[in-house]
């Protein structure tokens, strides 16, 4: 188990300031999320690949979210989003995905952090 991983997941989690983030991290820590594989046939098909690939998500996405002049940096601006948005969406993309109807996860995947955005208030 990555245990750099985990802290560095768990920070950013834990940096969100809403109620329930505390049961939330319980819960993950009560399931399979840190040692579950992305995928069984593609990326992160291994031991750790959900975490991982998690993380890559959530660093992009706060990549694009601080880079000035950028279409993410400008729209998210425009529309009031916080990097503590950046942090629920990619997150929860990666932890409530594996609950979806198989019809939908297709869709969920297309488009994840800027629907979830829209959707949720996030």
């Amino acid at each position: 188990m990555n245990t750099e991983l985990i802290s560095k997941f768990e920070n950013y989690l834990m940096g969100v300031k809403r109620d329930g983030i505390d049961k939330l991290l319980d819960m993950i820590r009560k399931s399979d999320f840190y040692t579950a594989p992305a995928s069984t046939r593609f990326h992160g098909a291994y031991e750790g690949g959900l975490l991982e690939h998690t993380m890559n998500v959530l660093e992009r996405a706060l990549e694009k979210y601080n880079t000035p002049n950028t279409f993410w940096y400008k729209v998210c601006r425009k529309h009031g989003y916080t990097e503590e948005n950046i942090i629920i969406s990619a997150l929860g993309r990666a932890i409530l995905l594996p609950f979806a109807p198989a019809a939908s996860k297709t869709a969920a995947i297309d488009a994840a952090i800027p629907i979830t955005m829209v959707e949720t208030g996030a």
